[in-house]
């Protein structure tokens, strides 16, 4: 596709970002109320980035951590330290 259209690295970049962040958007819209809520109630008690998932019979949540720092401090919010 990159060849066929003659696409200059930059451009086909554009390409790339522009399908990924449809594809985010696609995905938050799919987020119920009730996900973002608690999404953003983790996010504020863990000090740190948070996502919740749901699926039909479950669902993820993902705690992400930048430093050791927030490790520990994620740790001692959940009483393992």
């Amino acid at each position: 596709m990159i060849i066929d259209a003659k696409l200059t690295v930059r451009q086909a970049e554009n390409k790339a970002m522009l399908a990924e962040h449809g594809k985010k958007r696609q995905s938050n819209q799919k987020q119920t109320l009730h996900a973002r809520r608690l999404e953003n109630q983790l996010t504020q008690y863990f000090d740190t980035k948070v996502r919740v998932r749901e699926g039909a019979n479950g669902g993820n949540i993902t705690i992400s951590y930048f430093s050791e720092d927030e490790l520990k401090n994620i740790l001692s919010r959940l009483k393992l330290v």
